[in-house]
Formats: structure tokens, C-alpha cells, sequence
């Protein structure tokens, strides 16, 4: 599978809400999965690709009633191409990180660190 097809199957699993252009994941399974990613992947190829606008929403604070806060929602299709980079990107900075970094990296956490720095 390329690395769209990997990109897909991992924004299928969240779903999420759809974006400014109101597409759903179901709406793509709808219409065919292959023509999106191939459609995809030209506009990526010939440079033509460009994200859309975030959906804006407002969602509830757990445990705060009457308050809320800003989510920003992107289209599935910028949620492919965000994955797909993370994909190609992620391995090739992972490779350059110390084992002391621990910040926004994947399998690790501020508990990860703590308890190494305890030892």
C-alpha cells in the first residue's frame, strides 16, 4: 500500500467530523476510495493541492459547564495529505532525536520522562 493508502486507513480509523466542504470519510468510501487518493495525489504531484480553510467550532470544557473552547476541523482530504507527511516524516526525524527527547514524540510522555529521571 503507498503511503496515501497507509494515510487513509489511518484517518478512517479516527473519522472525525467533515471539514468547510462538509465531506465525511463515509461520503468518500461512497463515491470510491481509489478515484479520492488518485485525485489526491495528482493535485500533490502537479502542485495544485492546497489545504482549505479550517472548520471552526465551538466545543464544551469538561467539568466546566458554560464554558468552551476553539476546534478546528480540517477537510478529509487535508487529514490524508497531514497524515501522509507524518508518515514520510516522522521516521526520518525520529532517527535524529536523543533518547533524552521525549516532547510530542510518538510512545513517550512527560510520565516517561519523569520516571527516566528518577532512575
Amino acid at each position: 500500500m503507498d503511503v496515501l493508502g497507509r494515510a487513509w486507513s489511518g484517518v478512517c480509523t479516527n473519522r472525525g467530523a467533515p471539514g468547510v466542504d462538509g465531506v465525511t470519510v463515509d461520503a468518500v468510501m461512497a463515491s470510491g476510495v481509489e478515484a479520492f487518493l488518485r485525485d489526491l495525489a495528482e493535485r500533490l504531484r502537479t502542485h495544485s493541492y492546497r489545504p482549505a480553510v479550517l472548520r471552526r467550532v465551538q466545543i464544551p470544557k469538561p467539568g466546566r459547564p458554560g464554558e468552551s473552547r476553539p476546534l478546528s476541523i480540517p477537510t478529509v482530504a487535508d487529514r490524508v495529505v497531514m497524515t501522509a507527511a507524518k508518515l514520510v516524516l516522522e521516521p526520518v526525524f525520529e532517527a535524529q532525536f536523543t533518547e533524552a527527547s521525549y516532547g510530542f514524540r510518538p510512545k513517550r510522555s512527560a510520565i516517561d520522562a519523569w520516571w527516566t529521571g528518577r532512575y
